[in-house]
């Protein structure tokens, strides 16, 4: 079993890291789902653990890529992977479908990234069928769910 942790900050990462976690995933604003971190911040919790960060990139509480929201997204997500994260969080979801444009027109002339397809996932009408359409896109090498009715817990895909 791998624990991964979320984490807002240096301090959270300590305390993650003292206290077993396998990885980290980081956010800020965790109440609202959870929201890209400041480069910043994943600069400071990198300095602090050598686990794996895998780091979210979400400007909404929604599954949807919101009007003016791409070119924040790209740069978050060029600047984690510049920063040799282990990966990003991210998923769009509209209507009960995954929206795969959306996330590769975030992803469009990055260098190869990890990727956790979030919890956008329990959003789909049929998370099932969702799986080979997501195994498709090369990166995402794991899914975010909560399971149902259960606490959330990522599935790697094989």
């Amino acid at each position: 079993m791998i624990l991964e942790v979320i984490v807002q900050s240096a301090a959270d990462a300590r305390a993650a890291t003292e206290g077993g976690a396998d990885r980290l995933e980081v956010v800020r604003a965790i109440d609202r789902g959870g929201l890209t971190p400041l480069v910043s911040v994943v600069e400071a919790i990198a300095a602090v653990t050598t686990l794996p960060l895998r780091v979210m990139v979400r400007e909404n509480d929604g599954f949807e890529l919101a009007a003016g929201e791409l070119p924040v997204l790209r740069r978050a997500a060029a600047a984690f992977a510049d920063a040799a994260v282990d990966g990003i969080v991210i998923g769009f979801a509209r209507h009960g479908d995954i929206v795969l444009d959306d996330l590769l027109r975030v992803l469009d002339g990055l260098p190869s990234v990890r990727i956790t397809f979030h919890r956008a996932f329990d959003s789909l009408r049929d998370p099932l069928a969702a799986i080979p359409r997501l195994a498709r896109v090369g990166n995402i090498d794991r899914i975010l769910t909560s399971g149902g009715d259960g606490p959330p817990v990522a599935v790697r895909q094989p």
